[in-house]
C-alpha cells in the first residue's frame, strides 16, 4: 500500500513476472491481462509479445496469436522461435502459403531447427508437393532421428503416393519411439490394408506409343499427343515416342513445339534409319513455315546418314527450287530420279524445275504430306493423293 492507502502501480517487470507465472499455471486468460499490462508499459519488448502470443495460444485463440507473434518477429526478425510460432498459427489458421514461408525464414536463421523441417513437410503435403515435403521430414529425422512424429507423417505422405512398401518401416519406426500412441497403431494397420490391395498396373510406355499410332492412323492427333506425352512421361528417352510428337504438332500446324520435340528425338536417336526419318520430318515442318535454308541443312543431315536416299534427294530438288536455286535443283531431281526410279511425283517435279527455270521466275511453295513427305496440288485435300492417308485440318 502507498501513501493515503492507494496502491502502488505495478512495474513492467511485474506485470511480466504476473503473466509468466500464470502462463505456467495455465491460466491463459489472466496470462493475457499480465502480459497486455506489461507491453503497454513497453511496447518495444519483444518478449512480451511473444509470451503473449503463447498465452492466446493456449486459449485456441490462434487468430490472436498471430497478430503478437507478428509483432514480435517485426521488434526482432532474426528470432527463429517467434518465426516458428508465427507459421505455426499460420498452418492452423489455414495460411498454408505463408506458413511456408516463415518456416523457410526459420530455417535461414537457424538449419537445424528439426521443428521446423518438420512443420515444413507437412505444409509442403497440405500443398501436394510431396516430393519435397518427405525431403523436409527427412531433414527433421537426419537432425533428431528419435522424432516419433516425423516418421509418423512421412509415413502418411509415402501411402498417400502410394509408396507403401516405404511407407511401412516408417511407421513401424515411428512406433518403436512411441508404442503406446494409438494413431500411430491405427497408422499401421492403414498401411497395411492400402498394401494389400492390388495396385492398378499403369499402361507400359510401349503401349502407350501403339495407342498414339493407332490415333494417327485415324487422324486423331490430340489424342494421340495425349497418349505420347504419358509414354514420354514414363519414359522420356524413347525417341520414337518423341518423334511420333514432333509429326503429331507439326500435323497440328504447331511447327515450334514439333521441332522442339523432333530435335530431342534426334539427340536421343540410336540408329541411322530413325535418324533418317526424323530429318526427313523435320524438313517437312522447316518446309511449311518457309524456314528453307534450315531444311536445306536438315536435308543434308539426313543424306549424311544415307548419301543415296532418292527421297531426301527428291525434298532437296524441292526446296532448292523454293529457293530459286534452279541449276542445283535439276541436278537434285536428276539424281534422285537415278536412286528412285519408281518415284512417280519425281517426274513431274523435274519438269516444274525446267519450267521455272527456262522462264526465269519463282514458285509458290507447297505444302507436303506430312506422312508421305509428297507435295500437295490441292492444299485443301482431306487425303494425301499419294499415300491415302488422312490429313490433318
Amino acid at each position: 500500500m502507498g501513501l493515503f492507502g492507494l496502491t502502488a502501480k505495478k512495474t513492467f517487470e511485474e506485470y511480466y513476472e504476473d503473466g509468466m507465472k500464470n502462463l505456467s499455471g495455465m491460466r491463459y486468460g489472466d496470462a493475457i491481462i499480465s502480459l497486455n499490462k506489461a507491453a503497454e508499459l513497453r511496447p518495444g519488448d519483444q518478449m512480451a509479445w511473444y509470451m503473449m502470443g503463447n498465452a492466446y495460444r493456449g486459449l485456441g485463440q490462434f487468430e490472436n496469436a498471430l497478430k503478437a507473434f507478428a509483432v514480435a518477429v517485426n521488434i526482432e526478425p532474426d528470432d527463429p522461435m517467434a518465426w516458428y510460432r508465427v507459421g505455426d498459427a499460420q498452418a492452423v489458421l489455414g495460411q498454408t502459403t505463408e506458413a511456408l514461408a516463415s518456416f523457410n525464414r526459420v530455417i535461414e536463421l537457424d538449419p537445424d531447427h528439426h521443428e521446423s523441417w518438420f512443420s515444413r513437410g507437412c505444409v509442403l503435403s497440405d500443398l501436394n508437393k510431396d516430393g519435397e515435403a518427405l525431403a523436409s521430414l527427412e531433414k527433421a529425422i537426419a537432425i533428431k532421428p528419435d522424432y516419433a512424429m516425423a516418421y509418423y507423417i512421412r509415413s502418411i505422405v509415402l501411402t498417400k503416393t502410394g509408396n507403401t512398401r516405404e511407407a511401412l518401416p516408417s511407421i513401424e519406426a515411428a512406433i518403436r519411439l512411441d508404442p503406446q500412441n494409438q494413431e500411430f497403431q491405427q497408422a499401421r494397420q492403414m498401411i497395411l490394408a492400402s498394401s494389400a490391395e492390388p495396385a492398378r498396373q499403369a499402361p507400359s510406355p510401349d503401349i502407350l506409343l501403339q495407342k498414339a499410332n493407332q490415333c494417327v492412323e485415324q487422324g486423331n492427333y490430340p489424342e494421340a499427343l495425349r497418349y505420347l506425352d504419358e509414354s514420354i512421361a514414363a519414359n522420356p528417352k524413347n525417341p520414337f515416342a518423341w518423334t511420333n510428337k514432333g509429326f503429331c504438332l507439326g500435323s497440328l500446324g504447331r511447327f515450334d513445339e514439333a521441332l522442339a520435340a523432333l530435335d530431342q528425338g534426334l539427340s536421343l536417336a540410336p540408329e541411322p534409319v530413325l535418324l533418317g526419318v526424323i530429318c526427313r520430318f523435320r524438313v517437312i515442318t522447316l518446309s511449311s513455315v518457309g524456314r528453307h535454308e534450315e531444311a536445306m541443312r536438315a536435308y543434308d543431315q539426313a543424306l549424311s546418314v544415307n548419301a543415296e536416299d532418292g527421297a531426301a534427294l527428291g525434298g532437296k530438288a524441292q526446296e532448292f527450287l523454293a529457293l530459286g536455286r534452279y541449276d542445283e535443283a535439276l541436278l537434285a531431281i536428276d539424281r534422285a530420279i537415278q536412286l528412285a526410279p519408281d518415284r512417280e511425283d519425281f517426274p513431274g517435279i523435274r519438269s516444274q524445275i525446267v519450267a521455272v527455270r527456262g522462264a526465269g521466275r519463282s514458285v509458290p511453295v507447297k505444302q507436303f504430306c506430312t506422312f508421305c513427305g509428297q507435295p500437295l496440288n490441292n492444299p485443301q485435300v482431306t487425303f494425301c493423293p499419294s499415300c491415302g492417308k488422312k490429313l490433318a485440318p
